[in-house]
């Protein structure tokens, strides 16, 4: 009789078994979620939007100091940062900047009034400055001899910057 019973017993304490085990990896996963420490997100890049400005002619613009690519100068290097192998900073100090265009021209883009490239149609263009205080400019040229502007605008990069160009 013990035989019979145990048969029939048996589907009952492995199923009893299933749940009990599940329970309490359930209960552990929990447990574990509430003692790891919370996680603060991340800050994302501080994102400026800029509209541009049609100009009145072809005046010179006091923005823009140098119109062409600067020569490298031989002999002299600038270090790399650090998402590229150079040395670590404390903290968030990378001074990289991120043009976002949102328009259908190329676009020109000034750091301190020196020409440091082109963002392309609805393009992105990214380049590192260092951490310090820099204005940018942005200028869209026309065939008909006109442009469009964006800022001047002064921004600290020592932290990620991304500069969103609007039409």
């Amino acid at each position: 009789m013990s035989s019979i019973v145990g048969r029939h017993l048996r589907p009952f304490f492995a199923a009893l078994l299933v749940v009990v085990t599940l329970a309490l990896s359930v209960g552990a996963l929990e447990a574990r979620a509430l003692n790891e420490p919370h996680r603060q997100p991340t800050q994302p890049a501080q994102v400026v939007h800029t509209k541009g400005v049609k100009s009145r002619g072809a005046a010179t613009d006091p923005n823009v100091k140098r119109d062409s690519l600067p020569a490298n100068h031989a002999g002299t290097t600038v270090p790399a940062p650090p998402s590229k192998g150079g040395a670590k900073t404390r903290g968030a100090m990378s001074g990289a900047l991120h043009v976002d265009n949102r328009t259908s021209w190329i676009i020109r883009i000034y750091v301190d009034g020196d020409y440091v490239g082109n963002v392309g149609r609805y393009g992105d263009s990214y380049g590192y400055y260092g951490c310090s205080v820099r204005t940018l400019y942005a200028r869209a040229y026309f065939d008909d001899g006109t442009w469009i502007a964006w800022g001047p605008v002064r921004r600290d990069l020592c932290d990620n910057y991304t500069w969103e160009l609007d039409p």
